[in-house]
């Protein structure tokens, strides 16, 4: 019963609830853009993460927002772009392995063609249409986009050259 009066309410208005919820002025998320009280912890505590430093894996007090569930790995990919400004032109971008709130964010600007991918993109199908894409074989013609979002990606691609 819950899970389906769940459904039935639109993501913009479940966003303002958790934003009312977790309220505060200690922490800002760029990819919601709301202002809380703290990020919460996330990933997993392994020791050989750690001991060889790998970048965007472990465990990390701060790592995801309470409103909108993106990473700080993705609140860094979104600081980027907004840094560079491609986001404000006309362009045709591949996103793929789509984050949910990266995919809202960029399905919404009018201004870009998005294309989100992945080699089973049955997974994300409760939040974008996503198309069926192989890294080692795009069927796009050189050249077609004019960014590829490919974050976290080419460690699962077998290939990666190639990729």
């Amino acid at each position: 019963m819950i899970t389906k009066l769940k459904s039935g309410i639109p993501r913009e208005v479940k966003l303002g609830i958790k934003s009312i919820l977790n309220y505060g002025n200690k922490f800002y998320c760029n990819c919601c853009n709301s202002r809380i009280s703290k990020f919460r912890a996330g990933g997993y505590k392994i020791p050989v993460l750690d001991e060889l430093k790998v970048i965007g894996a472990g465990y990390h007090e701060n790592d995801y927002c309470p409103v909108c569930k993106s990473s700080y790995r993705l609140r860094i990919v979104k600081l980027y772009l907004d840094y560079i400004r491609i986001l404000e032109k006309r362009i045709i971008v591949l996103h793929v392995a789509p984050e949910e709130q990266l995919a809202f964010i960029l399905s919404k600007l009018t201004n870009i063609e998005y294309i989100p991918g992945d080699a089973y993109p049955e997974r994300y199908s409760y939040y974008t249409n996503s198309i069926r894409v192989d890294l080692t074989s795009l069927q796009f013609d050189n050249n077609y986009f004019d960014l590829i979002i490919c974050n976290h990606v080419l460690e699962h691609i077998q290939d990666d050259k190639q990729a």
